[in-house]
């Protein structure tokens, strides 16, 4: 009764949305309850209906070294989430890319959240109200990402170790 609607349910170690489904109301959930059988497999989260998702790099050594806007494809039907079945992913240097007026909050927040969890590197994904409102989504401790990401993780590891 404490639960304010709509939740996600995520299944626990998979990606790219894979098993994620979206509560509306107590009696989807409750259905859902009383339907499944792999229950341990998954977890509840809030729902942030931000409308910006960035995912940022970040390691140990503080700022942020890599980072990405997951914009929705034009005319697409799942606005609910933001993952590759629904977005075009565009770098910093793209106009759209809109980086927030609280953007240095934003990084000092995914810094503590890693530092937090103990990790050395990860990929923060990070919702992004209109106002400026953030909240981080998940830490990702083995993001998949392209070629650019890679020899940004090539750079910034070899920089971890050496320090």
């Amino acid at each position: 009764n404490q639960l304010t609607y709509p939740i996600l349910g995520k299944l626990k170690n998979h990606s790219r949305g894979r098993g994620m489904k979206k509560f509306d109301t107590p009696e989807e959930l409750q259905n859902f309850l009383n339907t499944n059988t792999r229950l341990d497999s998954y977890y509840l989260e809030k729902y942030y209906n931000y409308s910006k998702e960035y995912r940022i790099h970040i390691s140990r050594l503080g700022k942020c070294f890599y980072t990405n806007r997951k914009l929705r494809r034009e005319g697409e039907e799942n606005r609910w989430f933001f993952n590759n079945t629904n977005c075009v992913w565009i770098l910093e240097t793209n106009p759209l890319f809109d980086k927030p007026d609280t953007w240095e909050v934003i990084e000092a927040d995914c810094f503590n959240a890693l530092n937090a969890l103990g990790m050395d590197i990860g990929a923060a994904d990070v919702r992004v109200s209109k106002d400026g409102k953030h909240q981080i989504i998940e830490l990702n401790s083995a993001p998949s990402f392209g070629e650019g990401t890679l020899l940004a993780y090539k750079n910034q590891i070899t920089k971890l170790i050496t320090e």
